[in-house]
């Protein structure tokens, strides 16, 4: 499952990407780049939760413009267009993780909780300490390989979107 979809990007620079994925529920990365990348014209596929650990991220759409800085975090609905810029930090790369949610299991846990999905993009800056832990047992339990049952990988993924909801 890839986060977004691009109509022309430049990747002539120094990248290092990983990426977990568990069928169904949803998927997650985490990127590293040395040098600026700017990119035009992103199609969101998928909901999608992005954390700026290092650096800087600025995400623009007609409408809308979120700079996020480090530690700093956004969601953003499915189907969004927008550019996008990572700047490195001044003293190193360029640092995030991101998180996304198959629209199946977003639509079953805004049904059952009776929740509106972000639309479009909703900065969720600093996250508290309850929601940062959350996200990460959900990175955590995407990236499983094998020793969580698929209903507790759901579970943690469904404890995120509680506290976003």
């Amino acid at each position: 499952m890839t986060p977004v979809r691009s109509k022309g990007e430049s990747m002539d620079m120094q990248i290092r990407h990983k990426i977990a994925e568990k069928p169904g529920i949803g998927a997650t990365g985490h990127i590293t780049q040395a040098t600026r990348l700017n990119f035009t014209s992103l199609t969101t596929t998928v909901p999608l939760i992005i954390i700026v650990r290092r650096g800087r991220k600025v995400i623009q759409s007609p409408g809308f413009e979120f700079v996020l800085e480090a530690g700093e975090a956004i969601a953003i609905a499915q189907g969004q267009v927008f550019d996008f810029e990572n700047i490195p930090a001044e003293d190193g790369d360029y640092e995030a993780r991101w998180l996304t949610l198959e629209p199946e299991f977003v639509r079953d846990f805004a049904a059952a909780d009776g929740t509106e999905p972000v639309m479009p993009a909703k900065l969720l800056g600093r996250m508290g300490q309850g929601l940062s832990q959350a996200f990460e047992r959900a990175v955590e339990a995407l990236q499983d390989d094998g020793d969580l049952p698929d209903a507790v990988i759901r579970h943690r993924v469904t404890e995120l979107l509680t506290w976003l909801a």
